[in-house]
This record gives structure tokens, C-alpha cells and sequence, in this order.
């Protein structure tokens, strides 16, 4: 069988959920696929998960640094390319120059895969200007698309609108085998953490605005207030680090809050952690609170989690609007409870990897 050669688009340089949903996917693809990944010019914090040999990395301008050159490099690069699908996987559509490229030099099939209900706002003018793009744009690439996917309904309807009938829902599927929850992990992972008999929090992500740390700490703090034998984890990387470590000097929570940065062990993690919080301001479906709730973890979600990702009881739902105090409250209440795998429930609602990755490979015929 020849080889089928997708270019792929999309991805940063700092590994997150998009990242690690992608990656996941084309690491279970055939052999007869080759993937040609185009990621920002620097240093790509996830280079060690690029298992599959038929993968090709291509550094590029980011369009939003600087859009001159990446127009400039990424129509040299597609005058000596030819690919057999173009996989797109956006937050918004206003990259204007992408669009103008692929239609000139690339004939390959255009697949777009929205994975957020949003954009990451910066504030000022940058929002307003990408928000306009983003609608100007989007009949344009609606009209090349070839196939319209999605993690959830809200995502489809934030890059799409609401009156498309032809979208394709691809869940974000995860390794249902290696989330299971075990009693001897959890075990092993608070003793080497020393968590001891603590209760413990977690918080997983890219440390930015959207992800709404400050206010997980806020919840924390008033949880400590209430309950001191309790530690939070933080894990991930991002522009906010220094801010949330000052935080928790002027809450005085330093010595009750860890922040472990990019690990390569979330299964690990999720077995010794009592209650995750996602208290995103949004998100296309959370695949974090998937694998949680698949190690059979508490979690507690904001209302920017699409409802789609409660795949069993432990998700639970608050605005934000309701307060640190609320959260604290409602989070006390529900503990403790009993822990258990909840494997069977996630392989049964199709969002097992393995499922997701055949999802694409038939869109990739």
C-alpha cells in the first residue's frame, strides 16, 4: 500500500491536551502513514513523545509572531510538497494567510478539527481583530474544507456555528488501560511524593489565563482555612508560574501547594490525588477530566467544561460565578468516598484512543 502523507497543523510548542490528543492518534495510525507535523520555530517541550517513526517535524514562523514570514516560509515549503490530506487543528479560524497558502499551492483535502469553544484572549485590540478574522474567515474555510470535526457540540458550534448538520464529533479518547485506577499506584505515588494522609488536590495544565488557576487557589486557600491536613499539586508549565508561586506566599500556602511543571506521568499523579479541579473559564471538552474519571478520581469542573465530558458520577459541575466559598463547601461535602476503576464506563461511551484513532483513520482513507 503507498504511502498517505498528511500535513499537520496546529500545534504549539508546549504540551497540552490538543498536543497530547494528536499525538495519541497519529502514534496509533498504520505504518503507511506518514505525518509532517508544523510547529512553531524554538524548543518543543514533548519532543521524547514523538514515539512513531513515520513523523517529520517542520519549524516555521508562527503566524501570530509574525505573519509576513510565515506566509513567506509556508508557501516555499508546500512549492516542493505534496500531501494527501492537510489536518488542521484550530482554536479559531482567522489565520487568513493559512487559508490564502493552502489555496494556492497545496490541492490536498482540508480537515478541520476545533478543539476548544474559544479562543485564548490576550485582551486589547489582538482579541477584537482575531475574533473579526475569525468570522470573516470562516465561510471561506468552510467552502475548502473537505471534513468538519470536533470534540464536542460547543466546540463545533464555536468554529462552525449552528447550522451545519454535516460535523463530525470525534471524542478525545484516552489509553483506558494505562488510567485505571490500582491501589498499589496510589500507594507508591503518595509515598514518593510524602503526601502521607493528606487530602489531596490537583490542578493539570498549561499555567495561562484560560485555565483559571488563580482561582483554584482561592478555593484551596478557603479549603485550608477549613481543613489543614490537605496539599495541592500543580502541574504544568506556562507565562503564570511565577504568579501562582507568588500567590501562595501571600495566602501563605507555600508549604501546602507543589508545583511539579511538565511531568510525563498523569496516570501516576491521578491514583494518588483525592479531588482534580478544573476551573477552566473554558474548554472544547477537557480531556483530563476524562482520564480522571476513568482512574475513578472526583472532579470537579467549572461550567466552562462542556457537559459532554461527564462520563460518570465523579464529574461535577459549578459556575464560577458561585464563589471560592461555594466551591470549598460543596467540594468538603462530597468527601471522602470510595475509589474505584471506572475503565468500563469510558471504553463503553467510545472515548477510548484506540476508538478516537480509527475515527480519524476513516476520515484518512
Amino acid at each position: 500500500m503507498s504511502k498517505k502523507r498528511i500535513l499537520v497543523y496546529g500545534l504549539s510548542n508546549i504540551f497540552g491536551g490538543v498536543e497530547s490528543i494528536v499525538l495519541s492518534i497519529i502514534n496509533r495510525m498504520p505504518d503507511y502513514y506518514n505525518f509532517t507535523i508544523i510547529l512553531p520555530k524554538g524548543e518543543c517541550s514533548y519532543s521524547d513523545k514523538f514515539h512513531s517513526s513515520n513523523i517529520c517535524i517542520v519549524s516555521m514562523t508562527a503566524w501570530g509572531k509574525n505573519p509576513f514570514n510565515f506566509r513567506k516560509e509556508m508557501s516555499e515549503f508546500l512549492k516542493h510538497e505534496n500531501f494527501d490530506y492537510v489536518w488542521l487543528n484550530l482554536s479559531s479560524l482567522s489565520n487568513i494567510t493559512l487559508f490564502k497558502v493552502l489555496r494556492k499551492y497545496s490541492t490536498a483535502p482540508i480537515v478541520i478539527h476545533s478543539h476548544t469553544v474559544a479562543f485564548e484572549k490576550q485582551g486589547g485590540l489582538k482579541d477584537f481583530l482575531i475574533l473579526m478574522l475569525h468570522y470573516y474567515c470562516q465561510k471561506k474555510y468552510l467552502k475548502a474544507a473537505s471534513c468538519l470535526c470536533a470534540c464536542s457540540k460547543q466546540a463545533a458550534i464555536w468554529m462552525y456555528g449552528d447550522k451545519r448538520n454535516d460535523i463530525k464529533i470525534i471524542n478525545n479518547g484516552i489509553d483506558a488501560d494505562k488510567f485505571g485506577y490500582a491501589d498499589a499506584d496510589r500507594m507508591k505515588c503518595r509515598a514518593e511524593l510524602n503526601l502521607g494522609s493528606k487530602i489531596v488536590f490537583l490542578l493539570m495544565g498549561r499555567l495561562c489565563e484560560v485555565k483559571n488557576q488563580s482561582f483554584a487557589l482561592d478555593v484551596f486557600n478557603k479549603i485550608h482555612n477549613k481543613c489543614s491536613n490537605v496539599h495541592l499539586l500543580v502541574v504544568g508549565e506556562g507565562d503564570l508560574r511565577s504568579g501562582l508561586e507568588y500567590k501562595c506566599k501571600v495566602l501563605s500556602l507555600s508549604d501546602n501547594v507543589s508545583f511539579l511543571g511538565f511531568r510525563n506521568d498523569v496516570n501516576f499523579l491521578l491514583q494518588g490525588a483525592d479531588v482534580l479541579l478544573i476551573p477552566s473559564l473554558h474548554e472544547g471538552l477537557s480531556l483530563v477530566s476524562i482520564e480522571a474519571q476513568c482512574a475513578g478520581l472526583l472532579c470537579i469542573a467549572s461550567d466552562g467544561v462542556p457537559e459532554e465530558a461527564k462520563k460518570t458520577e465523579l464529574l461535577h459541575f459549578l459556575p464560577l460565578q458561585s464563589g471560592a466559598d461555594s466551591w470549598a463547601d460543596y467540594i468538603l461535602q462530597l468527601l471522602p468516598y470510595e475509589r474505584r476503576t471506572h475503565k468500563e464506563e469510558i471504553e463503553k461511551a467510545h472515548f477510548s484512543i484506540e476508538y478516537t484513532a480509527k475515527e480519524m483513520k476513516d476520515i484518512f482513507i
